[in-house]
């Protein structure tokens, strides 16, 4: 292939930043996208709230309209109220006087004596707190007039002033609202109605039964009422406005917003966002093919040659190269050729040394298996010895190893460990060897200072077995097996779970065998009065001296551990006498 059609790589990573930017672009219109979205919910939101606002300051601005119109009329009152109470005669004509002087709509107005249980239910509580010669005004708004109802108190009786007046004043500001619903697509419908229902303008949609009961439970819980819809969301609420001296009768408005034309637009435009990217994703991924192709296929063709170079020892790099357009890529294949060419030529060699280290390994093996029998043995004699200065027979330290072995076995533990205690076990009394000879033949009991030197023989058999961790065990046997589970033991009085569980194991088969063994100080007890003394406790022995586990083993085959005593002692005995026999005819 000719030098002028290759590209190196750096060439074909420039060559596809167009599809990186392309991916970038396509990330960055995809997270506007996401942002427009929660945006555009914001915005939902501020409307809803801005809405009912709107609303809400419509109806402040009207009542405080109404307030400044009517500003006159109210300090009229008061000072008319004033004059009253100096001159309080002739009431029920005074106000009607008032009435007359103060109605300059023309409209209809009244003058009524009422009892309190006649008063207004929206009043009611307000009129009978009054004091007297003190006023409570009451504004009822309906869709013909603007009734005014003050209740008057005096020292007897409560008097109604009724005005009726016309509603144009207002009337602007209710169309206004009514207008808000072309102004503004997503409100869908407004409806301003009295506490009885009743709408304020024809213009207004007659109220649903639904909507009366929405409206009924915000006029009884003085609380708005959401619904929420599909595409948007239905309000009921309440305007009202109360001080010391003025009510505004409860005015109940319906407010549905339909949010569908802005939520189309949205979901037209994630739809035409992913048809773009799926567009853009498709050229990409098409780019990205030719590309990977381009890239990968001479290791694929190396990939298969590594494999038949297993078999056959011979990589095809002809194939490689023929097959790459990439300058890097066939400069990596050359370089890798040299190197395998290296390889192959100490392979050979390699293989040669191998086969020596492996001979070399299985003789080092061999010697050290054979030294470490060597060590078993030279140590089990060892420890015969030891025995031999308490115990004529070297009995002992077999029947330990092998009844150590079995509870091991019966407890779960793994067959490595058990073969190793069975092998160690007999070493737990080698340190005897270091204890002086007059204290082991002793046939009294031992001072408190000879004692004290017999316990060492634990320390002293520890240091003759050594640090290595292939004799960790028969250390652990060595060093420990004095030690008692309450805590009671020697060298350093180890309690519990704190002592290696092949110690424990240990113990208790120690003191099973001397307790079975005849002793300078002791008869040769029978297996069921050791068990006795195990399980029960003497003078010297103490069940709570052994780890429960062990001792509940022990219990539980204390039939085979009978019979695998006494033969272990029997076979012990005839080797014995075997060997004395062979020592008299030598003599």
């Amino acid at each position: 292939m000719n030098k002028k059609n290759k590209i190196t790589l750096y060439e074909l990573i420039l060559k596809n930043i167009r599809s990186i930017v392309i991916t970038g672009i396509t990330s960055v219109l995809v997270i506007i996208m996401i942002f427009t979205y929660i945006t555009i919910n914001h915005v939902e939101d501020s409307l809803k709230e801005n809405s009912t606002g709107l609303i809400k300051l419509a109806f402040n601005s009207l009542y405080n309209t109404l307030y400044d119109f009517d500003s006159r009329y109210y300090r009229g009152l008061d000072k008319f109220i004033n004059d009253l109470k100096k001159e309080p005669s002739d009431i029920k004509n005074k106000l009607m006087d008032f009435m007359y002087i103060s109605n300059k709509f023309g409209m209809e107005s009244t003058v009524t004596t009422l009892d309190i249980n006649n008063v207004d239910e929206y009043a009611k509580d307000k009129v009978e707190k009054l004091q007297p010669f003190n006023y409570f005004i009451v504004i009822d708004l309906n869709q013909n007039n603007l009734i005014r109802n003050v209740y008057f108190k005096t020292n007897n009786n409560i008097y109604l002033l009724k005005y009726k007046l016309p509603i144009d004043r207002i009337e602007n500001t209710i169309n206004s609202l009514y207008e808000l619903k072309n102004d503004y697509k997503f409100i869908k419908e407004i409806n301003i109605c009295t506490h009885s229902f009743e709408s304020l303008n024809n213009n207004f949609p007659e109220l649903s039964k639904e909507d009366e009961e929405y409206l009924k439970t915000a006029f009884d819980s003085n609380k708005e009422v959401i619904i929420k819809k599909n595409n948007g969301i239905n309000f009921y609420f309440v305007w009202n406005f109360e001080d010391e001296k003025t009510l505004f009768k409860p005015i109940g408005i319906v407010l549905k917003l339909d949010f569908s034309t802005y939520r189309n637009l949205i979901a037209i435009n994630i739809i035409m966002f992913i048809i773009l990217l799926s567009l853009v994703f498709y050229f990409i991924t098409k780019r990205a093919h030719r590309v990977s192709k381009q890239i990968s296929r001479p290791f694929e063709v190396m990939l298969n040659n590594m494999k038949k170079f297993k078999e056959t020892k011979y990589l095809e790099f002809d194939k490689i190269i023929e097959k790459c357009d990439i300058e890097e890529i066939n400069e990596l294949m050359t370089e890798y050729q040299k190197m395998t060419e290296d390889i192959m030529s100490s392979f050979e060699e390699i293989n040669a040394m191998n086969e020596e280290l492996e001979e070399s390994y299985k003789e080092i093996e061999k010697v050290n298996n054979e030294l470490e029998d060597a060590y078993l043995n030279f140590s089990t004699q060892l420890s015969i010895i030891a025995e031999g200065y308490d115990e004529t027979t070297g009995n002992h330290v077999n029947r330990v190893g092998e009844l150590s072995a079995f509870i091991a076995e019966k407890m779960g533990v793994n067959s490595e460990n058990v073969e190793k205690i069975r092998y160690y076990a007999p070493l737990h009394d080698i340190g005897k060897i270091l204890i002086p000879k007059e204290i082991l033949d002793k046939k009294g009991r031992l001072t408190e200072e000879e004692f004290n030197i017999m316990k060492k023989h634990t320390i002293y058999g520890s240091v003759l077995i050594g640090d290595s961790p292939k004799f960790e065990i028969a250390k652990n046997i060595a060093l420990y097996h004095h030690e008692k589970y309450n805590g009671k033991g020697y060298p350093y009085g180890l309690k519990g779970e704190d002592i290696p569980l092949c110690a424990a194991i240990v113990s208790v088969v120690d003191v099973y065998d001397a307790l079975r063994s005849e002793r300078p100080y002791k008869p040769a007890f029978s297996h069921e009065k050791t068990m006795d003394i195990l399980i029960n406790g003497d003078e010297r022995t103490h069940p709570d001296d052994f780890h429960p586990e062990v001792l509940k083993i022990l219990k539980e085959n204390e039939n085979e551990i009978k019979i695998l005593w006494e033969k272990i002692n029997q076979n012990s005995s005839k080797l014995i006498e075997l060997l004395k026999n062979i020592e008299n005819y030598k003599k």
